[in-house]
């Protein structure tokens, strides 16, 4: 594979995956196994973080130059929606809709701004659903991206001394961790709050390591996926994000579907160009989305005053969330990248 090299598909997968995560926070009754979702973002970023930076993390990229480029890549927009959940939060405060004191809610939004969760038994109402003990009460997504960063440093550390092996016992010790975590406390979809942080650790290290361990192999199995058209993963991928799933289903689903959907997203790409532009504005909204429906969607419900106004909620804060992600993205991040990029990473040595 060049370094250049698109991966329209997994392009597509994100951006269907971050708008089935917005949908279900608006209205539940849509895309009920969403959650899901988020173990794709993770073991989708372990293979593209492993194409983009392995090779060089095991030449001459140091672990700063590493961190800071994901960072660039990462934190302007994270900013901004930690930035519009803060208002958000401080609304709630004074309207009465979260249990935080005033001095909680600057500690939350303080250690969110640092990519840390903040620890406590206190909850946020949005929209009559009371959200208990939330690690980023400003951004509540936000925790899978504390996650994120962590397990990239952890790949930054090893990987210039890294074997197959070590990854592949990583991403095992993963799928031993999370099937031990179900076992145990029964709980899915961990890792967003207070009382289930602990089972992010594997649901992380598992997703994660097992995108790394695909890259690695991606020569061994290419060959026989590449017939599979791409619009069928999509269309897979949305009917099964749609449905509401017993909770071993999700467990069987997170260790064993995510992985073999991401290893046919590598290689069945699309060619049909207007295929290929929708794949790829989806990939490139995926993040924006990501980190700013949640934080637009609780001004909203300060305006609605914390009521449950269904599929309204949809109908009114998805086109809004669509166009502010478009422009933000296009006139703030983008170029907020570029400035960081100039200031802090060394000119590359012709």
């Amino acid at each position: 594979m060049s370094a250049s090299y698109r991966f329209n598909t997994l392009d597509g997968m994100r951006g269907i995956a971050a708008i089935a995560v917005m949908m279900n926070h608006y209205v539940r009754s849509i895309f009920q196994n969403s959650h899901l979702a988020v173990d794709l973002f993770f073991c989708l970023s372990g293979f593209v973080i492993a194409y983009s930076y392995l090779d060089h993390l095991q030449k001459s990229m140091t672990i700063k130059e590493f961190v800071l480029r994901r960072l660039i890549r990462l934190y302007p927009m994270y900013f901004i929606g930690i930035s519009i959940g803060a208002l958000a939060l401080f609304g709630k405060y004074f309207s009465g809709q979260t249990s935080l004191s005033m001095h909680q809610a600057i500690n939350a939004i303080s250690l969110n701004a640092l990519y840390l969760p903040y620890i406590s038994k206190s909850y946020v109402n949005v929209a009559g659903d009371v959200s208990p003990s939330l690690i980023f009460p400003t951004d509540p997504p936000a925790w899978s991206l504390f996650f994120e960063m962590s397990v990239n440093l952890i790949f930054a550390v090893i990987a210039f001394r890294a074997r197959k092996l070590h990854y592949l016992a990583l991403a095992l010790l993963g799928f031993i961790g999370l099937l031990a975590y179900y076992l145990v406390t029964h709980n899915v979809a961990s890792g967003w709050g207070t009382t289930n942080i602990l089972g992010g650790i594997p649901r992380t290290i598992f997703g994660f390591f097992c995108g790394v361990v695909l890259f690695i192999n991606f020569k061994s199995y290419s060959s026989f996926l590449r017939a599979i058209n791409p619009i069928y993963i999509i269309v897979f991928l949305l009917c099964f994000l749609f449905v509401a799933w017993p909770p071993y289903i999700w467990l069987a689903s997170a260790l064993i579907l995510v992985p073999i959907l991401i290893a046919i997203g590598t290689v069945s790409n699309a060619t049909n160009l207007k295929t290929v532009k929708i794949f790829n504005y989806l990939g490139w909204i995926s993040y924006p989305i990501y980190c700013l429906h949640m934080p637009i969607y609780s001004i909203f419900t300060l305006i609605t005053k914390n009521q449950d106004v269904g599929i309204m909620a949809a109908l009114v804060c998805v086109p809004i969330v669509i166009g502010v992600s478009h422009l933000l993205a296009t006139h703030i991040e983008e170029p907020a990248r570029v400035v960081l990029a100039n200031k802090l990473l060394k000119p590359k040595v012709a």
